[in-house]
């Protein structure tokens, strides 16, 4: 990506950044459950006429440009779950947490179909902190972290080619000698 491209994406990151911290908290509710919608219905729509490069379907071309859904998700869930949360506040049962596990399943599942493992990751933790600040038992949430370990090998074999060679690069450098992985410094 050429530097006028990453110094444009900052400016656009910085400037919604600027635009989310001076919203009140009272139309962030408002906007949470329109926001994840679109954000899912999008994520939809790249199924359905999403742009494929180099072998991913994850944007939408608008005509003057592409987007990328699953970069709404970001923020549209954690709003999502804060106003379920809000909604219910006060008498959390366990179908309020299964509830809130599907929110955080179903962009997370068509971020994983485009496939982008990395974005789908983060939008998972992004929800996974959201649930456990609102109050998810502790056994629970050793028992998901036990679930997911033992689902490791799965999830192994469920990956593409290329999402395995990054983690094996990840977690030892020096199988990069071209240095096509993350952790490689350029200079």
């Amino acid at each position: 990506m050429a530097r006028h491209d990453q110094l444009r994406n900052f400016g656009v990151a910085l400037a919604i950044m600027f635009v989310m911290a001076n919203l009140s908290p009272q139309l962030l509710m408002r906007i949470a459950v329109p926001i994840y919608l679109v954000g899912v219905g999008l994520l939809a729509a790249t199924e359905v006429a999403g742009v494929t490069v180099k072998g991913a379907t994850r944007w939408l071309d608008i005509g003057v440009g592409r987007i990328q859904p699953s970069e709404i998700m970001k923020l549209g869930l954690p709003l999502m779950l804060a106003w379920y949360f809000h909604k219910r506040e006060g008498g959390l049962r366990t179908i309020d947490f299964i509830v809130a596990g599907v929110i955080v399943l179903v962009p997370v599942a068509l971020i994983v179909k485009q496939p982008d493992l990395g974005t789908a990751l983060l939008v998972l933790a992004a929800g996974s902190f959201v649930i456990f600040f609102a109050g998810l038992p502790w056994k629970w949430l050793a028992a998901m972290i036990v679930a997911g370990i033992a689902s490791l090998p799965l999830a192994w074999t469920l990956m593409h080619d290329y999402q395995r060679e990054r983690v094996l690069t990840l977690i030892d450098p020096s199988t990069d000698p071209l240095g096509k992985g993350f952790t490689r410094c350029r200079r």
